[in-house]
């Protein structure tokens, strides 16, 4: 790029920002319904430019397209030659992603992506399944004003996959803190306030600089070679360091794209409120009828995990998940609540216990079954038998399955197991300082430690911050014991929770990303939610990776 040419920054949903609440809870909605997973990947507050103050719930959570899935695009305009451009290199995306395009003429069906070719706008594109909230609405979801005659075939490639990267849910890499980017904000004010963007200081600063500071969070590795990093001039910044554009896919673009879009289902899933009922609109229950993933000749078990949980203050914290109506192929997925408690939304994640995992315990522990007074005590251990004595010392995990904790006092609430032996374990359902503990039940998982291809282990806001030191967005990196082969399965759901009664609850568990390593976590609130301490744990299985020679084969 010439230093006399314009920039050409891509900044993605900035067309079509969400115009009210109640676009943004639609916006909600319609990811999950299109994807459940979208619940449980997400990204960095920090990483979207969202307000740490008062982060919004949309800023957080991903918006991919279901697993599977072929989507359909057509062209709000643009020559024969454009077209054939953008179909040749965005085909790319799909050696990758288990995505298939279906390229039709507009108006003979609806769409899911609606491109445009208005060189006056620039070039960008909204986040994932928000191209198909605007296209219904007859708008593009995505625009290439630098796909056109006279201008390089190397740029053109570029800007197509990298729009197209965020037509499938990808995010700037730019954004992310480790980039450590030491912005010229004059030049860029100045550059930003000319046609055709015409912005602000307040749109700069809300589009380019917040998206960019640098936390205490600690944010996935920077990849300089991404598709996701965009051009920037050296003038752009202070210390004349420009990046390079980016023309092909990187290897850490096209495992993300594994990650997002993997071709084989788990046996696991995932269930929000959200996909049933408006958030402005609490009820006592939600239900939803859940398929597994595959038919089985008798109903599986299946171990349940709280996985997010949206509650108002003021009231008892009471929720409880449940599997209703098992059948051979189908379930119903089941969140409650009871009394004078508001429901705002909440999540739940299961696994099917089937004949795959056979080699794996479960069951269920209620405070009920061994305290009978109102008010229960703070500290609260049983013994657990295994049914089937392992041969050695298991390993056991434990989920938060319901909850019932009085309003006036912060709510605390921690389960894990102790004592853990080959004939069973001891496990603890707790509260501490003057919470009050009225009920509260887990779901307990155990297997062979020596058995391959699967791993666990738990994660928690003090792994990177201290109680004392509260903050809405908390991400980190898990290692597992043992690498697999190929990117696992990964389930997890919350154990432990800490927060101020004094504003609403507000908690998810998430994962930016999965690798045959380990993963990327994420604890998150928003809202006026003030969050001292949470936690959860994991369940990872897969393709165990070869031994040779004493070394590890990925």
């Amino acid at each position: 790029m010439a230093e006399n040419e314009p920039a050409d920054i891509c900044f993605a949903d900035v067309a079509e920002e969400p115009e009210s609440e109640i676009d943004l809870n639609e916006a909600i909605a319609q990811s999950f319904k299109i994807n459940q997973r979208n619940e449980s990947v997400g990204f960095s507050m920090t990483n979207n430019g969202a307000d740490v103050k008062q982060p919004k719930l949309a800023m957080t959570l991903g918006h991919f397209w279901r697993p599977g899935s072929e989507l359909k695009i057509a062209f709000f305009s643009g020559t024969d030659w454009q077209k054939d451009k953008v179909r040749h290199y965005a085909e790319e995306w799909t050696k990758h992603a288990n995505l298939k395009f279906k390229w039709i003429e507009y108006r003979s069906a609806p769409v899911d992506i609606l491109i445009d070719f208005d060189r006056t706008k620039g070039s960008w594109s909204q986040i994932g399944t928000n191209s198909a909230r605007v296209s219904a609405r007859g708008r593009p979801s995505m625009n290439f004003g630098w796909v056109r005659e006279g201008v390089k075939e190397e740029k053109m490639r570029s800007t197509i996959l990298h729009e197209f990267g965020h037509a499938l849910g990808a995010r700037h890499e730019h954004s992310s803190p480790h980039s450590q980017i030491q912005w010229n904000k004059e030049v860029i004010y100045a550059e930003y306030a000319k046609p055709p963007n015409s912005w602000g200081k307040e749109k700069v600063d809300n589009n380019v600089f917040k998206a960019h500071t640098f936390d205490t969070v600690q944010a996935t590795e920077y990849d300089p070679d991404s598709i996701m990093l965009y051009a920037f001039p050296a003038r752009y910044t202070l210390d004349n360091k420009g990046t390079t554009r980016q023309t092909v896919l990187s290897e850490r673009d096209k495992a993300y794209m594994r990650f997002c879009y993997p071709k084989e289902a788990p046996a696991a899933g995932l269930f929000n409120t959200i996909e049933v009922a408006s958030v402005d609109k609490p009820v006592t229950e939600r239900k939803s009828v859940k398929y597994y993933h595959e038919k089985y000749a008798s109903p599986p078990q299946l171990a349940l995990g709280l996985n997010s949980l949206e509650m108002a203050a003021q009231r008892n914290i009471r929720v409880q998940i449940e599997a209703l109506e098992p059948g051979r192929e189908t379930f119903l997925a089941s969140i409650k609540t009871w009394g004078d408690s508001i429901l705002k939304n909440a999540g739940m994640t299961w696994l099917e216990l089937g004949p795959k995992l056979a080699y794996i315990q479960s069951g269920v522990v209620d405070l009920q079954e061994f305290w009978r007074w109102r008010w229960l005590p703070r500290a609260n251990a049983k013994w657990v038998p295994f049914a089937t004595p392992f041969k050695s010392q298991p390993k056991v995990i434990c989920f938060i399955k319901s909850l019932d904790l009085d309003h006036r006092n912060n709510w605390r609430f921690k389960t894990y197991p102790t004592d853990v032996s080959t004939d069973g374990f001891k496990i603890h359902l707790d509260s501490w300082g003057d919470s009050g503990l009225y009920g509260g039940s887990v779901t307990w998982l155990a297997y062979p430690s020596d058995e391959l291809g699967v791993t666990s282990g738990r994660f928690s806001t003090e792994d990177i911050r201290s109680s004392k030191d509260p903050k809405p967005d908390n991400t980190s990196t898990v290692f597992f014991e043992r690498p697999f082969a190929k990117m696992p399965n990964v389930l997890m759901a919350l154990d432990e929770l800490d927060f101020d009664c004094q504003n609403d609850l507000s908690l998810r568990v998430g994962t930016s990303m999965v690798r045959e390593k380990g993963f990327d976590w994420q604890l998150q609130s928003w809202g006026e939610s003030k969050m001292y301490r949470a936690g959860a744990s994991f369940l990872a299985w897969g393709e165990p990776a070869k031994q040779r020679g004493g070394l590890t084969i990925i």
